[in-house]
């Protein structure tokens, strides 16, 4: 018992102690508790709260408050809450610090309401869209004329041809009406090929700069209009190919001739060269100079009021927004296409006409005030998806062929900014200490902390838990359940745990605990009565080991397995975090045993089919293998049985080492002697070879290819195979393999993990043709011997197996056949090692085999 309690106050003074967390509450306020929790970087039960670090927080009364804010609100008034935290170390400061924090909201109350006022009279104003106030939008796109914008073309659609015009050249090539157009340049788009067709899809990319524009007071530097869908020519000038020009200054827009309609994407982009989104209500563009003539004449002094749509512009928003009606204008909202419902065309003929009022005369201008009365706002939001803008115009009976302005800028003016308000909330926290984190370290075989993550795979991992129970919880309330947590990994298995008082003399507590395994939770130690162990440490020592059958593969990083695991305190039920100790285990190669069967009749042996190539080498992969290879179980007089398809999904490894094992293999037995078992030429007889899949390899590195392997000597003619999983009440998992060779069986890739750690047995049946040579294996006393060694392959690294040897007595003929009985390994007999005395000894026939095997002449 000495020696034991030295041992665990040696554990003790490794670990750091924390001091016990003290709550203290006083004066008259009643606390409310905000908890301030650390990341938790553990393994950890995700419906416990997490109550690394806590304090107790006390606020004023704000009721008053917090209703006019939310009548304000409520109006579309934007009110900024701010919070102010006030730290504080004892329950004076505190309740001092309270008493301020009321006398402070009754000020800004006083604040809040004018404010409030304020917003009130500003909500009543006009926002020049008709049936919407101004606390419905908030106006923040800005396009202004910019007649010195710089415009490039690119991304040209090949079924397009393009050009460059200069505004002097505006009214011969566009219109002889384009006086009103400030622009100084414009690109001409047109259809390339004859005819009066459409265009489809893309057909052209401007980008412009040098702007006067900006969004949400960002300033916009760059807009890009991507044209689309240049539509077919419904005018009468059926000559004409359909075309638009696209002028250097955005306002400007296009004019479009010989063409019902084209659409533009447009895109804005800031100084950073990131593209900027609208959102709805406070982007709002003015899509104008949309003329409207229902007359079946174009002299304006004849215009008529109502009739036949002759000439009607219109504006369509197909994407990324929605259409609002102008205050004042003639253009109204037919689902999102906006075009006026009667004669709009203003001049002085048409207002002596009266079809049209007085005030809005040559409306139709770029710099106009009274444009408004042939424009209609658009509300852009292309957060979702892009905005698309279809200009086109109805004609008629074709009879009209007048081009047509249309422009994109802005005239409802940014809003004025709404009045708002603010107020500021006090928070006051008394902060208690930090919350004692639990520790956990590994422990050696002697008990000892250890630092080394290395371990192996079947030994025992040894754990230390440090926990230093507090007074109370994190929420200050007095203590009542304390429990300890190991929430380890699925691939862990508990076995056993000591709980230990980290005194001088290491008193042994586990039975003042309650342990329970919970799934999804782990090991936990609850303590009976947690008051009893108040400001002591508790010291927990676990002991787990690794699951070879669980699912590794989820815990593989870099090509190592990593199991992390750590520990939390519950206080309460409130999960206090701890650290993670990571172990990364290495396995352990189990050998291969190769026994001889002399009765193989209860065998269920698969014929497989052979390459003849890799005959007497060393097994090679089944790469190549196809359905064409399927597996034919056959029984022991080689009748075929029944058939079973098994596609190739794992390259099994070339055993390199198995070419040479006869020589560097070594006995399973207490000495070097190897077994060796008489034959008769026709026997049928077989070999078994008797190992593990295993989970881990010796350099920490997952299985994930696994292969039996037995080259089988020339003299042997080979009958089929069958592969049975030990583990699993001998099961026949054959068709669960890719046979080659003489013969080698790669377990297939999907199947590696479901067998890992079970134990197999490959069964090979053999018999001694009677017309082989069997010279080269003759020995000095006129027997035969054929020497021979399997091997499994992991990973690609080869294990052999023992050497089996088989004598031959050639005797003519067919001997009788071997009685019925269970088959088990027989009992070898052994050919002892002899003395060097200048006759064939045993190293002179193994000589003589690898010769023979390498196909070396003398």
């Amino acid at each position: 018992m000495a020696t034991e309690q030295r041992k665990m106050k040696r554990h003790m003074n490794q670990m750091k102690s924390y001091p016990m967390l003290l709550l203290a509450t006083a004066g008259t306020i009643t606390p409310v508790l905000t908890f301030v929790a650390h990341a938790d970087d553990g393994i950890s039960d995700p419906k416990q709260a997490t109550a690394q670090k806590v304090a107790l927080t006390s606020s004023p009364d704000y009721k008053e408050a917090d209703a006019k804010i939310a009548t304000q609100q409520k109006k579309g008034m934007h009110i900024d809450v701010k919070e102010k935290t006030v730290k504080v170390k004892t329950a004076a400061e505190r309740d001092q610090a309270l008493k301020d924090a009321e006398a402070d909201a009754k000020k800004q109350l006083v604040k809040l309401n004018a404010d409030s006022l304020a917003y009130d009279k500003w909500a009543g104003t006009s926002t020049g869209l008709e049936g919407t106030k101004p606390g419905d939008i908030n106006q923040q796109l800005l396009i202004k004329k910019s007649p010195n914008a710089k415009a490039t073309l690119s991304n040209v659609s090949s079924a397009v041809t393009t050009k460059q015009i200069k505004q002097s050249e505006f009214k011969n090539v566009i219109s002889s009406s384009t006086k009103a157009i400030k622009s100084t340049s414009a690109y001409e788009i047109a259809k390339k090929a004859s005819g009066l067709t459409a265009v489809n899809g893309h057909l052209a990319t401007v980008s412009y700069t040098n702007l006067d524009a900006s969004y949400a007071g960002k300033k916009i530097t760059k807009i890009v209009y991507d044209f689309q869908d240049l539509e077919k020519n419904n005018t009468n000038h059926t000559s004409e190919k359909p075309r638009f020009y696209a002028f250097n200054d955005p306002t400007d827009t296009i004019w479009y001739n010989a063409t019902e309609g084209v659409t533009i994407v447009p895109h804005f982009y800031g100084p950073d060269g990131q593209e900027i989104k609208l959102s709805d209500k406070s982007a709002y563009a003015t899509a104008g100079s949309l003329n409207g003539r229902y007359s079946s004449t174009n002299s304006a002094a004849k215009y008529t009021k109502k009739g036949k749509a002759f000439h009607v512009e219109s504006v369509q928003l197909k994407s990324g927004g929605t259409i609002t009606q102008l205050q004042g204008s003639s253009i109204r909202n037919h689902a999102n296409d906006a075009y006026a419902d009667e004669t709009n065309q203003g001049n002085a003929q048409t207002v002596k006409d009266g079809i049209i009022p007085s005030s809005i005369a040559d409306w139709d201008n770029a710099t106009s005030p009274k444009r408004i009365y042939g424009a209609t706002a658009l509300n852009l939001d292309n957060t979702k998806e892009d905005t698309k803008i279809r200009f086109h115009t109805t004609r008629a009976d074709n009879k009209d062929g007048v081009g047509v302005w249309a422009t994109l800028s802005t005239t409802i003016d940014p809003s004025l900014p709404a009045p708002k308000g603010e107020f500021t909330k006090t928070k006051v926290i008394l902060e208690p200490a930090e919350m004692p984190k639990p520790i956990k370290s590994r422990l050696d075989q002697n008990g000892n902390i250890t630092t080394s993550k290395d371990v192996k795979l079947g030994d025992t991992l040894s754990y230390g838990l440090s926990a230093k129970i507090p007074a109370t919880d994190a929420k200050g309330n007095p203590l009542k359940t304390a429990q300890i947590v190991d929430p380890y990994v699925d691939a862990f298995g508990y076995k056993t745990s000591k709980i230990k008082l980290t005194d001088a003399k290491g008193q042994d507590i586990t039975n003042d605990f309650k342990f329970e395994d919970k799934k999804g939770l782990g090991a936990t130690w609850t303590a009976k009565d947690a008051t009893k162990y108040v400001g002591k440490t508790v010291f927990v020592m676990p002991e787990f080991e690794i699951k070879s059958e669980a699912d590794l593969a989820k815990y593989e990083q870099d090509g190592k397995l990593v199991f992390p695991n750590t520990v939390y305190l519950l206080v309460n039920g409130e999960k206090v975090p701890g650290n993670t100790v990571v172990v990364t285990p290495k396995g352990k190669i189990t050998p291969v045993d190769k026994a001889y069967v002399g009765n193989i009749s209860d065998w269920k042996l698969h014929k497989v089919k052979l390459d003849s190539q890799v005959t007497n080498q060393s097994n090679k992969a089944a790469s190549q293998a196809t359905s064409s290879d399927a597996n034919q179980t056959v029984d022991a007089k080689n009748t075929p049985a029944k058939t079973s398809k098994s596609g190739v999904t794992e390259q099994a490894k070339s055993s390199t080492a198995t070419k040479t094992a006869a020589t560097t293999a070594k006995s399973t037995s207490k000495s070097d002697a190897v077994a060796v078992h008489t034959v008769k030429i026709g026997d049928k007889f077989g070999y078994t070879l008797n190992t593990t899949v295993d989970a881990i390899d010796e350099q920490g590195q997952l299985i994930k290819s696994f292969s039996l392997n037995d080259p089988l000597e020339k003299a042997l003619a080979f009958d089929g195979v069958q592969i049975v999983d030990q583990t699993d009440k001998n099961k026949d998992i054959t068709d669960d393999f890719a046979h080659t060779g003489r013969i080698s069986s790669a377990l297939h890739e999907k199947k590696v993990a479901q067998y890992r750690g079970h134990k197999l047995q490959m069964r090979i049946g053999a018999h001694i043709d009677e017309k082989q040579d069997l010279s080269a294996y003759k020995q000095s006393d006129g027997s035969y011997v054929i020497k021979n060694v399997a091997s499994k392959t992991q990973n690609g690294h080869d294990t052999p197996s023992n050497e089996v040897d088989i004598k031959v007595t050639k005797t003519p003929g067919k001997s009788n056949p071997a009685p019925k009985e269970t088959p088990q390994p027989e009992k070898p007999t052994y050919n002892q090692k002899a003395p060097n005395t200048g006759t064939t000894n045993r190293m002179t026939q193994l000589y003589e085999s690898v010769k023979h095997f390498f196909g070396i002449a003398d």
